[in-house]
């Protein structure tokens, strides 16, 4: 028996309105593929598209009370690290504050690798709107002169 590997469409995410409906292994391996094709992606534009519905489905997923698998927390996280290398500043910027705050709240995840990857997504979140501003205030520095 032949078996095809799994391929995940570059809308795989968006289509899931109920994530709580699924089994945490699909999600699991979901988060993953889409992990994968939003790394190799050139189409920026399709995850700009839908960037305030992944940030709120991935904050959902990431916290404790809300999935019960480590795992799904810890790809969840992985996924929203991605995201400010991904998208474009002026589309996360109105979501910067509830992120920061809520991935304060996975700091205390009861797993290891979960409170690693939030602190690795914060960071990201955090020096991506001082990389930024620094681009910001170079590139108007140097137009001025």
């Amino acid at each position: 028996m032949k078996t095809t590997p799994l391929r995940c469409p570059q809308s795989c995410l968006f289509s899931y309105a109920d994530w709580t409906s699924l089994t945490h292994p699909f999600v699991h391996t979901l988060l993953t593929h889409c992990q994968i094709i939003l790394m190799s992606s050139t189409d920026k534009d399709a995850v700009s598209t839908y960037a305030p519905t992944l940030v709120l489905a991935m904050l959902k997923n990431c916290m404790y009370s809300e999935m019960p698998d480590p795992g799904v927390r810890a790809a969840a996280l992985k996924y929203l690290a991605l995201l400010p290398g991904t998208v474009r500043y002026d589309l996360l910027h109105p979501y910067k504050t509830r992120v920061l705050k809520e991935l304060a709240k996975t700091l205390d995840d009861p797993k290891r690798a979960v409170r690693k990857e939030a602190v690795v997504a914060r960071y990201g979140m955090v020096t991506f709107s001082v990389a930024y501003l620094f681009e910001f205030n170079r590139t108007n520095w140097s137009l001025s002169m």
